[in-house]
């Protein structure tokens, strides 16, 4: 009896670790204060790429809404999530922000994302909820 166990307890274990974490979908995060509205969206897609919005709408007619973008690819390991940008191919006119150092951590109890460290710094420690697959 006490093997039967074990090879159960054994079995859920690795069962548990094998699964792997599904990152591709879409994550929003938006804020909104006395009429201002900052918005941040990021599309993770299946085949390794991603792109990133960022809109800023302050209620002041001295400063317009203002818009940043991103794209690069990503891999994972786990729960773990590393996005880089190659400024040769993926940085552009429009497509200004450099993900490159930029690292994530899956939180399944919340559905989100948490950004804990980027060269963007305003990205670091910040958690955006998967909306969509």
């Amino acid at each position: 009896m006490p093997t039967l166990i074990k090879l159960c307890a054994f079995f859920m274990i690795t069962v548990s670790y094998a699964q792997e974490v599904d990152h591709a979908g879409t994550y929003f995060w938006e804020s909104r204060s006395d009429d201002a509205l900052f918005t941040r969206k990021l599309v993770i897609y299946s085949n390794g790429h991603f792109t990133f919005d960022w809109y800023r709408d302050l209620p002041s007619k001295a400063n317009p809404p203002e818009y940043a973008w991103g794209k690069g690819t990503w891999t994972s390991k786990g729960k773990q999530i590393y996005f880089s940008t190659d400024p040769e191919t993926e940085i552009d006119e429009k497509y200004t922000l450099n993900f490159t150092h930029t690292k994530g951590r899956w939180d399944a109890k919340k559905n989100r994302l948490i950004l804990y460290e980027s060269d963007i710094f305003w990205l670091r420690r910040f958690a955006i909820t998967k909306q969509s697959n």
